[in-house]
């Protein structure tokens, strides 16, 4: 009877530590330990700043766990649940948060490189500058989850969700697969994220069809639209500095605030093109001052022609405020009869 409560003991105490323990599957870091931590995996534990490599957490139940700068490399979470988890900082390199619950979870500045969120309920998360580079997010759920500023570049979101997800400053090329759902004026062209303050700068967007897209305030700084469709597309705000626009499709395409310092427009179509404010000057050898009624661009004369400019090859843009006056509603330079067509078609309240 002695003996059996000894035993009994025992096994109760061992049962205990390994409850309590986190291993690792195996031993990462080459200490000869497969020992992590005595800390418990359980809800609200505190494991911020450890190291937690090659861990196996599967299947815990870790809800509004601390585990920000935490080095989670490697480590197995699938089927964790991580609701309300803070993970700022934290390095998921390659883990396996498949199937995961993140559901409000805060994970900006996370590191999640490589790692495997197929699954994973990431809806309502935070994860603003967040790394996702080549993380698997198939059929994952970002619905309404903060992914400003964040990359997502080589990443799988075949099937994903991210319906009302916030994606202004986010970098992406190279994606794979077509998610189920995006935020509205949001599409996928040419392995990009495309919509508003899109960071896409440097991106090779070159013969893309972006006919209509919508690019308010976007990044597109050293970008490639080299012969790309951007046929009356919202540029309205956005950085095209350096940008390579030669022989693009700029019809009708609103440029309003746009910066195109330095940008390449080598036998760009600008025709019908709206450049109220858009800053394209100084003028170059190839180019000249182009004066409309919209504003003043730095552009060839046949592309101000065909914008209905007054063009001038040594012409500086601060000419442009006397080259119209207010009757000129075609930009031709003269108050005409077509002037006044356009004033009596457009008579009545203003909506």
């Amino acid at each position: 009877m002695r003996a059996f409560a000894l035993v009994s003991s025992v096994a109760l105490a061992v049962a205990s530590v390994s409850h309590a323990d986190i291993f690792q599957y195996l031993d990462c870091d080459g200490n000869g330990t497969l020992l992590l931590t005595e800390l418990d995996a359980e809800p609200g534990v505190d494991l911020s700043g450890l190291y937690l490599g090659c861990a196996d957490l599967s299947g815990t139940d870790l809800c509004f766990a601390l585990l920000f700068n935490a080095d989670l490399t490697n480590a197995n979470l699938s089927g964790a649940d991580l609701f309300g988890a803070d993970l700022t900082n934290a390095d998921l390199t390659n883990a396996n948060l498949s199937s995961v619950t993140l559901l409000g979870a805060i994970l900006p500045g996370a590191n999640l490189s490589g790692a495997d969120l197929s699954g994973t309920g990431l809806d309502f998360a935070n994860l603003f500058g967040a790394d996702l580079n080549d993380a698997n997010l198939t059929s994952a759920n970002l619905s309404n989850a903060n992914l400003s500023g964040a990359n997502l570049s080589g990443a799988d979101l075949s099937d994903a969700f991210l319906l009302s997800a916030n994606l202004s400053g986010l970098r992406s090329g190279g994606i794979v697969g077509t998610p189920d759902s995006l935020p509205s004026e949001w599409s996928l062209i040419s392995g990009y994220l495309i919509g508003p303050s899109a960071d896409l700068s440097g991106a090779d967007l070159s013969n893309a069809d972006l006919f209509n897209a919508e690019l308010t305030n976007a990044d597109l700084s050293g970008a490639d639209l080299s012969g790309a469709n951007l046929f009356n597309a919202d540029l309205s705000g956005a950085n095209l500095t350096n940008a390579n626009l030669t022989n693009a499709d700029l019809s009708t395409a609103y440029l309003r605030d746009a910066d195109l310092t330095n940008a390449d427009l080598s036998g760009a179509d600008l025709s019908g093109t709206f450049l109220d404010g858009t800053t394209i000057c100084p003028v170059t050898d190839q180019t000249g001052s182009c004066c409309t009624n919209s504003g003043c661009a730095s552009i060839s004369e046949s592309n101000c022609s065909a914008m209905g400019g007054t063009w001038t090859k040594d012409g500086s843009c601060d000419d442009c405020s006397q080259a119209f006056c207010s009757g000129d509603t075609t930009g031709d330079a003269i108050v005409g009869f077509d002037d006044l067509v356009i004033v009596i078609s457009n008579w009545g309240a203003c909506p």
